[in-house]
């Protein structure tokens, strides 16, 4: 995820990756605030966090929570995914969506 947050600030968004893998239940969390431009005199553009956690049990899943309202206490969508579903290719695909959407908004 670090990669994807250099490659959104580089855009001149605000990016920021929490990696908390060494907590129950292990997790890492972006958080996007896009850069809507100069022509723009709006200072709170929205926010939008993608988190990863594992969720322990006898069936291994990664809960994928997007939340595209910073305010909602809920997340905007959630699903899990087995681990072996997970790799390079999936996660890109999964941030460039959850940016996509974002942006949408922004």
């Amino acid at each position: 995820m670090e990669e994807f947050a250099l490659r959104l600030q580089m855009a001149r968004h605000e990016a920021v990756v929490e990696d908390m893998l060494d907590t129950t239940p292990a997790l890492v969390r972006l958080t996007v605030r896009p850069w809507r431009g100069p022509w723009t005199e709006e200072l709170s553009p929205p926010r939008g966090t993608l988190e990863l956690a594992m969720e322990p049990g006898p069936e291994e899943r990664v809960a994928v929570r997007v939340w595209l309202f910073a305010e909602a206490e809920a997340p905007s969508e959630e699903v899990r995914v087995p681990p072996p579903k997970l790799g390079a290719a999936w996660l890109e695909g999964t941030v460039l969506d959850f940016v996509e959407r974002l942006l949408a908004r922004a």
